[in-house]
């Protein structure tokens, strides 16, 4: 098992960032081998061993409440040209390149006070409640930013997300680049590429996994920040699970 499979977490700059965003002790990664037999749920179950969770602090879980939600997610983006409609909608950056701010509102608690983070928890809160996570009980807002963005299903950009909206003691920068920067470095370390021999084109050699329920995070409440990826190999039989539990202090 290689507990450190993230080199970015050791680069100053990343690390700075990290610790702004409240994520610097928040989140853990491992790389393990596995078996490759099963379907999703069964795959994810066979990777997250005692071992591994041990490894990442996950909660001891009873066998019978070992139940996990897994959402395929694509890996199929080889650029950061995916956030550029981010970047381009005026409702959520500015020209300066900064975040718009806004009232404080809170959205599926996560506390947003510019239009960045208004926009990306709103997406996960819809999401949550797509997927059956969340009762959607919560008012929606009454004016949306318009952002012609439809790869919320992109591991880039849910790393993205994740970094964004941080951990519960975060301090959210304002500007849009420490945030593009510090993905790219972390999707690096996250995905293998390849060249296609037929036609020379750029490739990710994943399959990835978002995932959730009992068997990642306890049987209470999962905390609204709280996000662990499975990034597996399959050629290589490898794969690296990102865990950030979002417990703040507690």
């Amino acid at each position: 098992m290689d507990t450190a499979p993230c080199k970015c977490f050791a680069d100053r700059t990343v690390r700075a960032c990290l610790e702004r965003w409240g994520l610097y002790d928040e989140i853990k990664a491992v790389r393990v081998r596995y078996d490759r037999k099963g379907k999703e749920e069964e795959l994810v179950k066979g990777i997250l061993t005692d071992e591994v969770r041990t490894a990442l602090g996950m909660p001891a879980v009873a066998e019978d409440d070992a139940a996990v939600r897994v959402e395929r997610l694509k890996c199929e983006a080889t650029s950061l040209a995916i956030f550029d409609p981010i970047a381009a909608s005026q409702d959520v950056i500015l020209g300066s390149g900064r975040a718009k701010q806004c009232p404080q509102v809170v959205i599926g608690g996560v506390e947003c006070d510019n239009a960045l983070r208004t926009w990306l928890a709103r997406k996960k809160y819809d999401r949550d409640v797509a997927a059956g996570a969340r009762d959607g009980e919560e008012e929606d807002d009454e004016e949306r930013p318009s952002v012609a963005l439809e790869d919320d299903n992109e591991l880039l950009y849910r790393l993205f997300e994740l970094l964004c909206l941080g951990g519960p003691l975060a301090q959210p920068d304002l500007e849009l680049a420490p945030y593009l920067a510090t993905t790219k470095a972390l999707y690096r370390d996250c995905v293998q590429v390849y060249k296609r021999s037929s036609d020379g084109a750029t490739c990710l050699a994943n399959e990835v996994y978002e995932v959730a329920g009992p068997l990642v995070f306890g049987s209470g409440e999962q905390r609204p920040l709280a996000r662990c990826f499975v990034i597996t190999e399959p050629k290589r039989a490898k794969a690296l699970v990102l865990f950030s539990p979002a417990r703040g202090m507690w």
